[in-house]
């Protein structure tokens, strides 16, 4: 799997352990984070996935309801990371 993405229509926040299929890594959020120079904007915009695919996550009701990852767009540059998290493929 390249991408994980998670939409709450709910009328309350929902969170959990969330079965993303991404390997382990820390992702940015590219709906709430913007990633620049291998960098993931603002705190609260990085989620770490566990080794069997599993992020915590809380996804509030309403405005920014949604939650995208990608296995291209680390959390961070490669090698700083607080994972193992690959660096993304050349292009």
């Amino acid at each position: 799997m390249k991408a994980f993405l998670v939409i709450n229509k709910e009328e309350y926040d929902m969170a959990g352990h969330f079965l993303t299929g991404l390997p382990i890594g820390d992702y940015c959020d590219i709906i709430s984070g913007i990633y620049v120079n291998n960098a993931c904007s603002g705190p609260g915009n990085c989620v770490n996935v566990d080794a069997n695919g599993y992020a915590v996550l809380n996804i509030r009701q309403g405005s920014n309801s949604v939650v995208a990852l990608h296995v291209d767009v680390p959390c961070c540059a490669p090698g700083a990371c607080s994972s193992n998290l690959p660096p993304p493929p050349s292009k």
